[in-house]
């Protein structure tokens, strides 16, 4: 989960830098695919970050042990999108 954490702060590091260059330059912001699709996938990430952190933390083991298939499923979409915002 601390790695994880990681991740999304310097996602958010790396999205800030990506909006100030594009301020720089003159660009518009969020105009390919792959920011639509790289911004989906890091807001979903977070929501996933943070289900996980509620469930860890106030869940019964029924509800973790009910969660755990959504929660795998959802990170294997999220790894599917990852890539497919790195092929785009």
């Amino acid at each position: 989960m601390a790695l994880h954490f990681i991740a999304i702060v310097l996602g958010i590091v790396g999205i800030c830098a990506v909006f100030k260059f594009h301020d720089m330059v003159n660009l518009v912001d969020v105009y390919s695919l792959h920011s639509w699709i790289g911004l989906g996938t890091f807001c979903l990430f977070g929501l996933q970050w943070l289900f996980g952190l509620t469930f860890m933390f106030q869940g019964t083991r029924q509800s973790r042990g009910a969660m755990a298939p959504w929660h795998i499923a959802g990170g294997r979409a999220l790894f599917f999108m990852a890539i497919c915002a790195a092929l785009t």
